[in-house]
């Protein structure tokens, strides 16, 4: 048995191809963040009929996703999901230049992703030390990508010397910008994740309605968990033979992660139409003629004589108010 069995005791016989797994995580995600955005959108302009820019940076980020999903497509074509003694030098080519497409375009739509969700924060976290801490969050996340998108570009000169062996260049060393970034893309999810708990565990509002909130905002736990996965499989791949098959995991991570992070961020603002449709489908207890007349009378009682404006008392619950929907 050669050295490569050895070391991956679990790879198939040369002949495999997992080809089609990939197309149908990649396409099957996209999907999903498909819907989580149309939600929203329906959301923000048929119901609350406000559209601010957290909502375009997260139709960019999908925009994005999109583009992702098509060069990762193109990989499962040229290489990915084959075992590498099953390929001819131009597949390998082609992979590369697609694989490069496809990360340049994951990290910019996961930028998008948590600008759009920190601008959100910025707008409903009531405490000045949540919405500094926001803005802070912010920053870092604008400074590394932008950074990180001026690295891919440059990181070999001229950039075709990334894939392509053949074309002399200058590069520089992968791993070590890569490693960063990947550590600041992991330490920045987890920040997002944190910034609304406090504020939240603060609030006056029911246990329920607080625990659905914890549970909607600790879907950013989930981003941390993937972005943990990723890291340790592209780890793994430094030491692989097989990078064609053994690469299979790593896209499908990126897939899931990338149109996870829509999904997470859309959900946050689309309570209204889950109330809306909760409305439509739940059973309605039938109304007397009586207890109409009653609420009719009662109603008319209220409306006679001039409201007073209620305003928060707290800044918890104010920030309630400030919940999309």
């Amino acid at each position: 048995m050669s050295s490569s069995h050895s070391e991956h005791d679990a790879t198939p016989d040369p002949g495999g191809d997992l080809s089609a797994v990939v197309i149908a995580c990649a396409l099957v995600s996209l999907a999903i963040s498909a819907i989580a955005v149309a939600a929203r959108f329906y959301t923000r302009i048929v119901i609350v009929r406000v559209l601010a820019a957290e909502d375009w940076f997260i139709f960019a980020a999908w925009v994005l996703s999109d583009a992702n999903t098509s060069f990762c497509l193109l990989e499962a074509k040229s290489a990915l999901g084959h075992h590498a003694s099953d390929l001819a030098p131009h597949d390998f080519l082609e992979w590369g230049r697609a694989s490069w497409l496809t990360t340049l375009f994951y990290q910019l739509s996961l930028a998008c992703s948590k600008v759009s969700i920190l601008l959100l924060y910025i707008q409903i976290l009531t405490y000045n030390y949540a919405r500094r801490a926001a803005y802070f969050v912010l920053a870092i996340v604008v400074i590394y990508n932008v950074a990180g998108f001026i690295s891919s570009m440059t990181l070999c000169v001229p950039i075709q010397a990334q894939w392509d062996k053949s074309v002399k260049g200058k590069c520089h060393t992968q791993p070590r910008y890569m490693w960063l970034f990947i550590n600041l893309h992991i330490a920045t999810d987890f920040l997002i994740f944190l910034l609304p708990i406090p504020v939240v565990l603060r609030m006056s509002a029911r246990l329920g309605q607080k625990l659905i909130l914890l549970f909607i905002f600790s879907l950013g736990l989930l981003i941390c968990i993937i972005s943990i996965l990723r890291a340790v499989w592209i780890n793994a791949l430094f030491k692989s033979k097989d990078p064609s098959w053994d690469f299979v995991a790593v896209s499908n991570w990126n897939s899931i992660e990338v149109n996870t992070a829509i999904v997470c961020v859309c959900l946050l603002v689309t309570k209204p139409l889950f109330v809306k449709l909760w409305e439509r489908v739940r059973p309605k207890p039938p109304t007397t003629t009586s207890e109409t007349a009653s609420s009719s009378t009662t109603s008319d009682r209220l409306d006679s004589g001039p409201r007073r404006p209620v305003y928060p008392s707290s800044r918890e619950q104010l920030f309630e108010q400030k919940l999309p929907g």
